[in-house]
């Protein structure tokens, strides 16, 4: 977490080390930099916010329309999401080509069988398991069954199946011995086995045609959550408090998704927080959290600004962050107006943010109680 008082470039510097970390380099056009960043799917950046939550940030439940009916269906969120991608990656860069060959090719072939599936329900209004049971729709992620009894239809991920013949499995009872799968796959093994063994049947025809691939490289993928004390940190990151340290090991949402409520940060996935050590209005951060980040400090640095003039109002503004002027319950370092307020082209541009920037939050101070009253005079007295 890089920490500082307003205006010391703590998002700039963020910006900096994820792109260090993806890129291995750091570019000198910023506009370069903002352009690779948000094209890379390696990179997320959130800012949180006193309404921010667990469900916005890790999973929740949202309303969706299946095409007859709303249901209740439990998502992703951005954590949940971001987390998925990178652990997918770290479990792939530690297979061998020929593993990663092996599993392109039933990849590939599953595509083939849900075009399969998806003619015959076209044709016949379903794909038919067995006498009772059926699917009767090809999702972005799953197919949907149901039976001819029931009242309600059900998910079978396509990833359970895949998994489930990668590791050559073909009983009822070994499918539910899996932690590979769902827990939905794991309840309903009876329903999962009379798709996989379609599946077994179709690929039975099928002659490997190994395609070319490369070993998976490890990716580094970095969050920055940008003002992360703006929100309650305990509340939003729940059990992921215990999965920020043991990394690589699951621990159990409170939302599930298809049964499963598993979730993982992998060692290749950085969190960088920002935090403006000014903002006294925002949440605490306990213990228990700050055990599992560092705090580094990010100052106002003088030596940054070129405008000479600028530099003389930075160091004149500095003065009022002593105890003649500033309130013995503040630290001048958690403070003290940033570098960035003084980084201009020219004196006109100097006096604006003199005008709409700086004195206004420097009044704002002096209403809070950070300035002892004695600092107003000499603030309405600033000039460029």
């Amino acid at each position: 977490i890089l920490q500082g008082p307003p205006g010391t470039g703590k998002t700039f510097n963020a910006k900096n080390i994820a792109e260090y970390l993806i890129f291995d380099e750091i570019s000198l056009d910023k506009k370069t930099q903002k352009e690779r960043l948000e094209q890379s799917e390696q990179f997320k950046l959130i800012q949180f916010h006193p309404a921010y939550s667990y469900e916005d940030f890790v999973r929740g439940i949202v309303a969706k329309s299946n095409g007859t009916s709303i249901e209740y269906l439990t998502e992703n969120k951005t954590i949940g999401i971001f987390a998925s991608m990178a652990n997918k990656n770290f479990i792939d860069s530690q297979k061998e080509v020929t593993e990663l060959t092996k599993e392109r090719w039933i990849r590939n072939s599953f595509e083939d069988f849900k075009e399969k599936v998806l003619d015959e329900i076209d044709e016949k209004d379903e794909y038919v398991l067995n006498k009772t049971v059926s699917i009767s729709e090809v999702e972005e992620d799953a197919f949907r069954y149901s039976g001819k009894e029931w009242q309600n239809d059900f998910r079978m991920k396509y990833e359970d199946i895949i998994q489930l013949f990668i590791h050559d499995i073909k009983t009822r009872p070994d499918i539910g011995k899996q932690n590979y799968i769902s827990g939905l796959a794991k309840t309903h093994a009876s329903y999962f086995k009379l798709l996989l063994d379609k599946f077994y049947s179709f690929m039975s025809d099928k002659k490997f045609e190994p395609i070319v691939v490369e070993r998976e490289l490890l990716k580094k993928y970095v969050l920055i959550i940008d003002e992360i004390n703006r929100a309650n940190l305990p509340s939003v990151l729940g059990e992921l408090i215990y999965a920020l340290e043991y990394r690589g090991s699951s621990v159990e949402s409170m939302y599930g998704i298809d049964g499963d409520k598993r979730l993982t940060l992998p060692p290749n996935l950085f969190i960088i927080g920002t935090m403006n050590t000014a903002d006294r209005s925002v949440g605490h951060i306990d213990y228990a959290i700050r055990r599992r980040f560092a705090f580094v400090d990010i100052l106002p640095d003088e030596n940054v600004i070129q405008n000479e003039t600028a530099k003389t109002l930075f160091n004149e503004i500095k003065t009022l962050f002593n105890k003649d002027f500033l309130s013995p319950d503040f630290n001048a370092k958690d403070v003290m107006i940033g570098h960035s307020y003084f980084l201009v082209r020219d004196e006109d541009e100097l006096r604006i943010k003199l005008a709409y920037e700086i004195k206004p939050i420097l009044r704002e101070y002096l209403k809070d109680g950070i300035f002892l009253e004695a600092a107003n005079e000499k603030i309405e007295a600033l000039n460029v």
